[in-house]
């Protein structure tokens, strides 16, 4: 379930709540993102991605998009299953090489809401959560095996183990009684944080209650890694976490008669000890009930507490007990606004409470439900398609408000109908996706009073675009990917972060081309696109300026890629080769890229780095500097001091640039 959209008042999600969740998202996403990395090659079955879940700050969760570790598992193979069945078989190892047996090994789907609305979504108590969960053998063996929704899904697959580093990888969707061998899986180093917990005179504190997640991993419902404290402080206050790698991770602070603490954006370092002093001030607690609009209790109901001082950001949260009882710890002797919230339930907010208080009564309206009809264009109901509601896509904002989305399936659905649940008062739309359909939206409607609500949608077949793709010297270019977007749209690897910020009113497709360099991208919603098209090791080109129309066919004229230049070079500074930085590259005039777009490459002990795909022909600027994320200032002068400019020409095959800064 989502907040209400922006029509009627919200008492669950003030500015400040709002501040609080979209700075650290887009302040966070930019610096992932600047410059942009390249993402991997797209393709139907596309081996995994290992990230190091700490390696990058906070996006996911909210939303990281985590680094690639440096040894990916090789292509996987598939295996077409006897029973029926699908999963994913790999063995773990360490950073180091060894077999590594009882890693926990858990697999979630990989969320498709944009950052606010998971986070949003998870303040409602609603945080992915595993399909499937299982532990490596003593040789470090692993089968997990998947039900039969997440075929076709993207998943992350996360590997757990103290003294190693929470890790995840993106695995793209399996095929229904696909078995994928991943081979070896290799979790990253841990770096030991050792902190200490005090009062406000300095004392210490024992027997706090201490949580530590990466920031990619803070929303998701991870097996060893929920709500409850990972560690407590000894006598002396101390404590030590041990499944954080190196990156941005968040920690919280609880003790009895104190006020929650809350640490984000914590850096871990993998060359320098790390070390954390967390302090609680006095505090206290609040109690109540949660109640639905008849006064019965709520079991479950999460409550949030948020400080009325804008400078404390800590959110202490519990849930109402099996008699709608709660009692929020962790607050400090300020004032304090209370939400609660509950499936099936609009969230409710107090007035101005403080620690102390007694007796709080959080009452909970019903959710509207909605009754959805999905046809085809004769009348006749489908039995299966994904249906995600969110205000209407004229709103800036619907995107930040979306829930989950929903696949429906044929046992799913009753008298050629389904219910979607969790609707707050005010103005919704539905968005339709059906196989062999094109991209569909419903009207947009209203909800209120709990009432159930009647919405037909009636999908469309779309239209189509073709066109083949030739290298240079005219032969078919077999393997490229070719990606459907807004025409307009400003694309890259930053825009790819803030995907999910937006409604898109054309469809997302991918094809990849033939032998002979042929593609089609089918059930194409009508409307104004431009393609983008991927060649291995080169960077994209974009198509512009086409049309679809219902039933209508599009065909593009012939794309003729260039092969590009090898860019390969030196770093230095005033005392020589510089090591552990990072090259950026931006095009400033190559034909059809979005102004701006950057490649990303870190050089090596010795100063040395070649960029991972060869560049268009055009005009680009290089620049330099070290990777310092508690130093912004400065990175951004090594880049100034290094900048240079240069001219690919057609033809050109290689390059070599050499960079310099002062240290």
């Amino acid at each position: 379930m989502s907040p209400a959209p922006r029509d009627r008042p919200r008492p669950p999600l003030n500015m400040r709540t709002m501040l609080r969740v979209a700075l650290p998202v887009l302040a966070i996403a930019i610096a992932l993102c600047w410059p942009w990395t390249r993402s991997p090659e797209p393709g139907a079955l596309a081996p995994m991605e290992p990230a190091a879940v700490p390696a990058t700050p906070i996006v996911e969760g909210l939303m990281a998009l985590p680094r690639t570790a440096d040894d990916a598992p090789g292509e996987p193979l598939h295996r077409e299953s006897v029973d029926g069945s699908q999963g994913l078989r790999g063995r773990t190892i360490a950073a180091t090489g060894e077999l590594l047996a009882h890693v926990v090994i858990a697999a979630i789907p990989a969320p498709t809401m944009s950052p606010m609305a998971l986070a949003m979504q998870a303040e409602r108590g609603v945080l992915p959560a595993p399909v499937a969960t299982t532990r490596s053998a003593s040789d470090g063996s692993f089968a997990l095996e998947l039900p039969p929704g997440a075929a076709g899904t993207v998943l992350e697959l996360w590997a757990l183990q103290d003294n190693h580093a929470d890790t995840m990888w993106t695995q793209r969707s399996l095929a229904r009684n696909e078995w994928r061998d991943l081979g070896d899986l290799r979790l990253a180093p841990a770096f030991p944080v050792d902190g200490m917990v005090v009062d406000a005179a300095g004392q210490p504190i024992a027997g706090a209650r201490i949580t530590a997640r990466s920031s990619n991993g803070s929303l998701r419902q991870l097996p060893d890694r929920g709500d409850d404290a990972t560690v407590r402080s000894d006598l002396d206050g101390r404590f030590r976490i041990t499944h954080l790698g190196k990156g941005s991770c968040w920690f919280a602070a609880e003790a009895d008669g104190h006020a929650r603490c809350e640490r984000d954006q914590q850096q871990v370092f993998d060359d320098q000890p790390n070390e954390l002093l967390l302090t609680l001030l006095p505090g206290g607690a609040a109690e109540g009930i949660v109640v639905d609009s008849a006064g019965a209790t709520i079991a479950g109901a999460v409550v949030i507490g948020e400080a009325e001082e804008p400078a404390n950001l800590a959110r202490p949260t519990t849930r109402s007990d099996a008699f709608g009882r709660f009692t929020l710890t962790g607050l400090d002797r300020g004032s304090w606004q209370l939400r609660a919230s509950a499936p099936g339930h609009q969230t409710a907010a107090t007035g101005p409470a403080t620690a102390g208080a007694r007796g709080l009564r959080l009452q909970l309206a019903a959710c509207a439900q909605v009754r959805l009809r999905v046809t085809d264009l004769r009348g006749r109901p489908l039995q299966r398609y994904t249906v995600t509601a969110r205000p209407p896509s004229t709103q800036p904002t619907a995107a930040m408000w979306a829930m989950a989305p929903v696949a429906v399936e044929p046992d799913q659905v009753r008298d050629g109908t389904f219910t979607l649940d969790g609707f707050e008062d005010g103005t919704w739309q539905l968005e339709v996706r059906a196989p062999a359909q094109a991209l569909t939206f419903s009207a947009p409607f209203e909800v209120h009073h709990a009432r159930l609500v009647e919405v037909t949608v009636a999908v469309r077949a779309g239209g189509s675009i073709a066109g083949q793709v030739l290298d240079a010297h005219g032969k078919a270019v077999a393997g490229a990917r070719v990606h459907s977007q807004p025409d307009g749209h400003g694309d890259g690897e930053l825009g790819s972060v803030f995907r999910n910020l937006q409604v898109w009113d054309v469809s997302d497709a991918e094809a990849g081309t033939d032998a002979s360099g042929r593609f089609e991208l089918r059930h194409l919603a009508p409307g104004s696109y431009q393609l983008r098209i991927d060649r291995s090791n080169c960077m994209p080109c974009f198509v512009r300026g086409l049309l679809v129309h219902e039933g209508g066919a599009t065909e593009v004229p012939v794309q003729r890629l260039a092969a590009g230049c090898a860019v390969t070079g030196t770093v230095r500074h005033e005392q020589g080769p510089a090591a552990d930085v990072f090259v950026h590259v931006l095009a400033i005039d190559v034909g059809d890229l979005p102004a701006g777009y950057a490649i990303e490459q870190a050089a090596d002990a010795d100063g040395r780095f070649g960029l991972p795909m060869r560049l268009r022909p055009g005009r680009y600027a290089a620049m330099a500097g070290r990777r310092l994320p508690d130093n912004r200032f400065q990175e951004d002068a090594d880049r100034e001091a290094s900048r240079q400019e240069f001219t690919i020409a057609a033809e050109q095959d290689r390059l070599e640039i050499t960079l310099r800064f002062v240290q």
